[in-house]
């Protein structure tokens, strides 16, 4: 055998290989949902202030979030989460309405389970913020 073919069997059988063995499989994004997973349902606060009428909370619900600043003024985004399971631990959210907000449909959310604690980041933003659960 030549040393010329021998440099050209070894890119073929490099090649085979490549073309016999099967891809890895991509992660497959979760899809877009009202309803947010069991575990997020219900009203969460900053410091855990639950009954404070200037704690600042936030409730999620089907379709979307309000929210309650210090000042007392209120806030809601209507979108759709994204998680895996239902016991994911992080969960993306898309906002497809916000009050007070022309940007339309953009994924500005994610909010990850610390068990009875909640990190909210806002993605566009730059910001998070801990909640505690109320109920």
């Amino acid at each position: 055998m030549s040393r010329a073919r021998g440099k050209t069997v070894l890119p073929a059988v490099a090649l085979a290989a490549l073309l016999l063995c099967p891809a890895p499989a991509l992660a497959q994004e979760p899809d877009w949902s009202d309803d947010p997973p069991p575990w997020l349902l219900g009203s969460w606060a900053v410091n855990g202030e639950c009954e404070s009428k200037v704690s600042e909370t936030i409730h999620f619900a089907r379709g979307g979030y309000r929210w309650r600043k210090r000042d007392g003024s209120w806030g809601f985004a209507r979108g759709k989460y994204s998680y895996y399971a239902p016991d994911s631990v992080r969960v993306s959210f898309k906002v497809t309405r916000a009050s007070g907000d022309p940007s339309q449909d953009r994924y500005d959310t994610v909010i990850t389970n610390e068990g009875s604690r909640i990190r909210k980041a806002n993605l566009a933003a730059g910001s998070s913020r801990y909640y505690d659960r109320c109920d």
